[in-house]
């Protein structure tokens, strides 16, 4: 062989890296993504578009049996699944990140995350909200309004939620209204149907037109404007019913006709509009900076509506849509208090703890979406090789920065002793860590008398308020807390009586009713068969007596109740002699849609009233007297099945009388949580997967490798992923596709690791 000299080997060596080079830049050349988003894009595809913009590559981790950074207390949910989510002896959820963080629940010094420090923030450089990006110090009023406020705010959109688009790109909203009257007695109320139309001729092709939905409840008894607390989705009668008593209205606000709860929707809807389709830059706004611009629209309206007082509109929302809230408060000034519940990691929650959820587990492509893609800078570890502490360090913004922006105004936090995921205790240092700013500007920040927060106990003398509960990831205990909060900066008139329906014997008689109100009230009686006088014994009772009844019709009469702000009718039915009782129909079938309705003409001489036990009825009339129509109207059957309830109409000394009301099958329902499940190599049962339906789903796979099941669980259940060992050296992927009769068929990529 010819020896290859010095200069030689150098040209030969130089040559090679050259082709090398060459290689290389002929394989990667052509971006990895198309320059548009396909109209099958899906939530990874879209993430990892994100990923690659930024230039930011996933880590190869070590197996979890293998990382030297797993929990030493911690071990695999299923023993069949290592690469699955890991638990503890206390039945916490334990992930480990595609950035390689364990999540952590551990306080004590020879915990995974070591201090004797109980807020474990030692190992992180403080964020100071009073002093300024350039070290100065906030020193006056003016500094904070016009100086660090605003670098905060920058600071929060640029690093974690996105920036809104210029006014220029954002659509018109056209709003209209569709006004109906509901609920009987204290719980009457005026609704409004509220439509925000988008304006989409700056880009007529979005795949999905996004659209404002609200729904709007007032007292019925109210005399002018009153507060309203918006709700982030949910529905609006158990809103309606939680601030009702209080004196407010409620408002229930749909966040996904906005912008869905999904990465597929980031190029359609809201957001697909303003970047006219295209993949979203690292600084463009999540899903949650969307909804946020809709609730200012929603304000937008408000301020048009003579029944909302818009200097008194408050917010709330739960779990991911408690980030939204307190995100919401924190860039619109107009909102007048919040109840952002358990929003937790990137919500609520100082991040730095690194308690429970962490920002690293919102990577993942079932919550990204919330966020600009530049929040994920901050996940991974910030010195190489060394598991702490991590990128977030260098992150300018936390929690306390958000609820530092709400500054003076009143917020609620809260969390639960069966909710460590969220992190209670981090929930409650946030307030902590705010109160400085609440203080700087003249309004005490969180008032905490004791060591740390007792179950049970509501910290309400500050601006800043928090409760800890006995329960889990919830928001029902906090509800009396925040109404009683609120109470303290928003003026609300209540009233209402113990029951606005009273029927009488022919023979006449007298009943007690108990009024409630915070303010001097009055009344007036309409008919001069009935006396009305205020009890001697008790200023809140009112008697109410009748003359007998001798004539061949029932009666009826009105007593109106008032007080400041509101008006209440209590109506009075007396039965007659030779009393009589029917209906048209005694028996008929209603569609299995929303508000289905028939109505029946009661043949009657006498008092009556209309009941059921079936919480799906309901009347527009419940009492009367004399011959009268009625509507009675069903909400959508969410079974796929028909049912059937019974309508009692009844009198006094008469027999009942019976309707049977059959309702047919509703529309079939189906949603999956999820699109993709990562199984590891050997056999198993993966049931990550929540799925909603209201029927039984059909589900075939394209492979035999694989297959799946729904659990019986009604209308929540999950679907059970059955796999075979891989062994085929190599990872191999499958799709399952799920169907229930009269909708398209969802399917599931799944993807198995190569043992």
């Amino acid at each position: 062989m010819k020896k290859i000299f010095p200069a030689s080997r150098l040209y030969l060596i130089l040559f090679c890296i050259s082709l090398f080079v060459s290689i290389l830049y002929g394989c990667t050349s052509e971006p990895p993504f198309s320059k548009t988003p396909p109209e099958d894009v899906t939530r990874r595809m879209d993430r990892d578009q994100m990923l690659w913009q930024m230039g930011i590559t996933i880590p190869d981790l070590p197996l979890r049996l293998e990382y030297p950074n797993a929990p030493k207390n911690a071990f695999p949910s299923d023993s069949l699944n290592p690469e699955g989510n890991w638990t503890d002896d206390y039945g916490h959820t334990i992930v480990r990140s595609s950035w390689g963080l364990w999540n952590n629940y551990d306080d004590t010094e020879e915990g995974l995350f070591p201090g004797p420090n109980p807020e474990r923030l030692g190992d992180y450089t403080p964020i100071d909200l009073l002093k300024m990006n350039n070290g100065n110090e906030v020193k006056t009023v003016e500094d904070w309004w016009e100086k660090r406020r605003p670098e905060i705010l920058n600071d929060v959109q640029e690093h974690l939620y996105g920036k809104f688009p210029s006014k220029e790109l954002l659509p018109e909203v056209t709003f209209t209204v569709t006004t109906t009257k509901g609920g009987r007695g204290n719980s009457a109320y005026i609704q409004k149907e509220i439509t925000g139309k988008i304006d989409i001729s700056g880009y007529p092709e979005v795949r999905d037109k996004p659209l404002i939905e609200a729904i709007l409840r007032i007292p019925a008894s109210a005399k002018g404007p009153v507060p309203v607390i918006v709700g982030f989705g949910g529905s609006p009668e158990r809103l309606w019913r939680l601030a009702n008593e209080h004196g407010w209205g409620a408002c229930s606000f749909n966040p996904n006709s906005i912008q869905p709860d999904n990465g597929i929707g980031l190029t359609s809807y809201l957001i697909g509009l303003v970047n006219k389709g295209n993949w979203r830059k690292p600084d463009d706004w999540g899903s949650i900076g969307a909804w946020s611009w809709g609730i200012s629209r929603l304000l937008d309206y408000f301020e048009t509506d003579d029944n909302v007082n818009e200097k008194a509109v408050g917010l709330t929302g739960h779990s991911r849509y408690g980030k939204a809230t307190l995100y919401t408060m924190a860039t619109e000034p107009r909102l007048a208090i919040a109840f952002p519940s358990d929003g937790g990691s990137l919500g609520t929650a100082i991040n730095r703890r690194h308690w429970g959820q962490d920002l690293e587990n919102s990577t993942w492509e079932n919550e990204y979406h919330w966020m600009a893609g530049n929040f994920f800078k901050w996940a991974g570890e910030l010195v190489p090789g060394q598991y702490l502490p991590r990128k977030i360090e260098e992150c300018p913004v936390d929690a306390h920065s958000l609820l530092a922006l709400c500054a003076p105004r009143p917020l609620l936090l809260n969390g639960g002793n069966g909710s460590s995921w969220t992190d209670p205790y981090g929930q409650y240092l946030t307030t902590k860590y705010a109160t400085p700013v609440y203080e700087f500007l003249g309004v005490k920040g969180i008032v905490m008398p004791d060591p740390k927060p007792i179950i049970d106990v509501g910290y309400i003398e500050g601006g800043l308020a928090y409760r800890y509960h006995n329960g889990g990831h919830t928001d029902a205990p906090e509800w009396p807390t925040f109404f009683e909060f609120a109470a303290k900066f928003i003026d609300a008139p209540t009233l209402s009586v113990s029951d606005n329906i009273i029927i009488l014997g022919k023979n006449g008689g007298s009943e007690q009713i108990t009024i409630s109100a915070n303010t001097d009230w009055d009344f007036n009686n309409t008919a001069d068969w009935v006396n009305v006088a205020r009890s001697s014994e008790n200023s809140e009772l009112l008697n109410i007596t009748a003359s007998p009844n001798n004539s061949d019709k029932g009666k009826s009469a009105n007593v109106i109740i008032e007080s400041e702000g509101h008006k209440i009718n209590i109506h009075i039915y007396q039965a007659t002699i030779n009393p009589v009782l029917t209906t048209s129909l005694s028996e008929f079938t209603l569609s299995g849609k929303e508000d289905s309705q028939a109505n029946i003409i009661i043949a009657s001489n006498t008092a009556w009233k209309v009941e059921s036990e079936e919480n799906w009825l309901s009347f527009d009339v419940i009492a009367g007297v004399n011959q009268q129509e009625i509507s009675i109207k069903a909400i959508a059957n969410p079974q796929v099945e028909k049912r059937s309830g019974t309508v009692i109409l009844s009198g006094l000394g008469l027999d009942v009388w019976n309707v049977t009301i059959t309702q047919e099958e509703g529309e079939p329902t189906l949603r999956l949580f999820s699109n993709s499940v990562n199984l590891g190599a050997d056999e198993g049962t993966n049931n990550s997967v929540f799925v909603v339906t209201n029927t039984s789903p059909t589900i075939t796979s394209s492979a035999d490798w694989i297959s799946g099941e729904v659990t019986s669980g009604g209308r929540f259940s999950r679907l059970n992923v059955n796999y075979l060992e891989n062994n085929t050296g190599a990872n191999r992927k499958a799709k399952l596709s799920i169907k229930v009769n009269g909708l398209d068929p969802q399917t599931i990529e799944v993807t198995q690791t190569a043992k």
